[in-house]
């Protein structure tokens, strides 16, 4: 076993799937609705049998080191960041996959914002697949999310063509919108043989609308979701809920 596949297998369970919860939010947007309080979302979320976490350096260090025990989640740490206005979308990597090593991070995770100009188009592809390349030699594996900014789930060729080349570039994970068509995510799934994970959006959806998303993408060949906004931006009873309905869907139990 490869010290990738070693790491793999801190994420995903033993029946291949995995529920991941992203509050890595803030080294982007800043302060947003429901994750003002990070160190607390996590507390409360990580008394679930998660299998994984997708958060920042900052907030790692800040938490308490009960919250990793033996038993605890897959720490997955965000590497890069993007920041946008009207006219342009900027986008670099923040943190060395060493420093994933050095503070002891199971993968690194890496955003795609394809709907852009040919030119950050090539930036992004760049800093992504250099990046892949150090983490490789680390024995690191890369989760990368291929989204479009201006909009989530579109069966758009766009959105196809991200897709392919996170692949192409060596993704070991995809974080992956969930899109119109199901037969596109089940071309995904079949064509790229990289665990596919679904993102649940910056949309606050109805409860019954996530399990039906959730319910759809494993049946079309999904490993499981990451899901952050949809969960810890509802009421705490409701998105506390939510979560486990979903641990539950994913693995059965």
């Amino acid at each position: 076993m490869t010290g990738i596949e070693w790491r793999l297998n801190r994420i995903f369970s033993s029946d291949g799937r995995a529920v991941i919860l992203p509050v890595d939010h803030g080294i982007a947007l800043g302060e947003i609705a429901g994750l003002r309080d990070p160190l607390k979302v996590l507390s409360q979320f990580l008394q679930l049998p998660m299998d994984g976490v997708l958060l920042t350096q900052g907030l790692y260090r800040s938490t308490n080191p009960s919250l990793w025990g033996r038993g605890g989640p897959a720490r997955i740490l965000t590497v890069d960041s993007f920041f946008s206005d009207e006219d342009s979308l900027v986008h670099d990597v923040l943190f060395d996959p060493m420093t994933a090593l050095a503070e002891g991070f199971d993968a690194i995770k890496m955003i795609m914002m394809w709907d852009q100009p040919a030119h950050t188009q090539a930036a992004i592809v760049k800093h992504i697949s250099k990046t892949i390349v150090k983490a490789h030699k680390l024995s690191v594996p890369v989760m990368v999310e291929p989204v479009l900014n201006n909009g989530y789930g579109a069966s758009d060729p766009l959105l196809n063509n991200a897709v392919r080349i996170a692949f192409e570039i060596g993704a070991d994970i995809l974080k992956v919108p969930y899109p119109d068509s199901l037969d596109t995510l089940n071309h995904w799934t079949m064509s790229y043989p990289v665990p596919f994970l679904i993102l649940g959006g910056h949309a606050i959806t109805s409860p019954d609308a996530i399990v039906k998303m959730v319910q759809e993408a494993l049946q079309a060949g999904a490993a499981g979701v990451t899901m952050g906004r949809n969960i810890w931006n509802r009421p705490e009873p409701q998105g506390f809920q939510l979560m486990k309905t979903i641990i539950t869907l994913v693995h059965g139990k």
